[in-house]
């Protein structure tokens, strides 16, 4: 214990007196005081610490959510772009099948009930035959619309991140192999032999792009 002059009367007092013993005056008032304002500025810190933290678990909760849903939306669209090429390559694989029949059948005179209204004096004309025909004339025009669809998913994906680079990727040459196969059905042009030779290569590419992308359908 230590002996301290009063501020009032100048009498030495205890520095562990409330007030002083002579003329009542409060000694420890401002270090009380003092104490309190200490608290009360620990608490605000502490309080704005906390809201800060509540802030960051906020706002790293809201992105976390933010890119699940964005990956969601690149898988569902990943998914749809396979499926229209798929179902394209399905409807170009019959244009195909019907041009080379109707082709193969004109040179060799055979005959079936799929090719014989389109035979013709030459092959050329059964071609054109075929290709002049209604119902066939939609199914080209549909294998386009398709094409069209397919093509705006390819640029909807083209900014992918890490985890669909590789898949994105294999959509490429999925898409480029497929568009190859549309335009060889939808123009026909060389032999017999050249356009069944690139007609089958096409078919097998085709495949081959789809086999690594078959697990991100749905």
């Amino acid at each position: 214990m230590a002996l301290i002059q009063c501020p009032e009367c100048n009498n030495e007092i205890s520095d562990q007196a409330r007030k002083c013993k002579f003329c009542g005056y409060p000694i420890r008032k401002s270090k009380t005081s003092k104490h309190k304002f200490g608290k009360k500025f620990i608490i605000i810190v502490a309080c704005i610490f906390l809201l800060i933290a509540i802030s960051i678990f906020v706002g790293y909760s809201v992105y976390t959510n933010q890119q699940k849903a964005a990956e969601k939306t690149y898988a569902d669209n990943l998914s749809k772009a396979i499926m229209t090429i798929n179902s394209g390559t399905s409807d170009a694989e019959y244009v195909g099948d019907l041009v080379y029949n109707v082709w193969y059948n004109s040179i060799f005179d055979k005959y079936d009930d799929d090719t014989l209204k389109y035979m013709g004096t030459t092959f050329n004309k059964s071609l054109e035959n075929l290709f002049s025909d209604a119902d066939f004339e939609e199914k080209v025009y549909n294998l386009d619309t398709t094409k069209k669809s397919a093509t705006h998913y390819i640029k909807l994906l083209s900014s992918p991140s890490e985890k669909y680079k590789e898949p994105y990727n294999d959509l490429k040459d999925y898409y480029a192999s497929y568009v190859t196969l549309i335009n060889l059905v939808s123009d026909p042009d060389g032999s017999l032999n050249s356009y069944t030779e690139s007609y089958n290569d096409a078919k097998s590419d085709v495949e081959r792009n789809y086999s690594p992308l078959e697990m991100y359908v749905n």
